[in-house]
């Protein structure tokens, strides 16, 4: 649906967005600091599959990468996520591998993915593919962050511009997530899960930017 259809409807009472009362739907929500990230509530495994719309600016990127979602134990072991790097290379972590892709290569890039941990499909094509080993996490997957403990510091988000503007988790075939950007009662951003009736907040302690519908 384009975006201002969406908002019309949206403004209209058009739309159902599954939210609670006084919530309000957001575009997508956006970080640019290390100290953002959720945790999902959702371990690594070999039978999740992750679908999304997100956002982001290479340019932007201080660091390494940048991190849309990972959940690992530590680096190179049960990892299951996407990452840009700063040279503008994604890279697709499935258990035991880190498999790295140039395209697309726009810096400034939307797109949306549909990915499991044997094959990683950006804008509807594959990018990458992985034979893992069936393997479960003990660590949730994190969105703008990841849960590896080799991060010791207490920020585990990334520098540089990205947004999310939804999200869902399959495990196997059942729906154990669908994230909504949204504000809640407060105005506080947040993602509201549709399947648990849950609030998620950032983990971080800076606030997150927002774009109104």
């Amino acid at each position: 649906m384009r975006y201002f259809e969406e908002k019309k409807k949206a403004i209209m009472g058009e739309i159902d967005y599954g939210l609670p009362k006084n919530y309000r739907p957001v575009e997508y929500l956006e970080s640019g600091s290390q100290k953002q990230w959720f945790d999902t509530g959702i371990k690594g495994s070999y039978k999740l599959r992750v679908e999304g719309e997100w956002w982001v600016d290479v340019s932007t990127i201080e660091d390494e990468y940048v991190i849309f979602f990972q959940g690992e134990n530590a680096i190179v072991r049960y990892s299951f996520g996407l990452l840009r790097l700063k040279d503008g290379k994604w890279e697709f972590t499935s258990g035991s591998a880190r498999n790295r892709f140039s395209e697309p290569s726009d810096s400034q890039c939307h797109f949306t993915i549909d990915m499991t941990p044997q094959n990683c499909a950006i804008n509807g094509i594959t990018r990458s593919t992985h034979d893992p080993d069936n393997f479960k996490s003990n660590r949730d997957i994190f969105i703008f962050g990841t849960s590896s403990s080799t991060r010791i510091r207490a920020d585990k988000g990334d520098t540089g511009k990205k947004r999310i503007y939804w999200m869902k988790i399959w495990d196997g075939q059942t729906l154990v997530r669908d994230f909504q950007p949204c504000l809640d009662a407060s105005s506080t951003p947040c993602l509201y899960d549709r399947v648990s009736k849950q609030t998620f907040y950032n983990k971080g302690s800076l606030n997150l930017d927002y774009k109104l519908l």
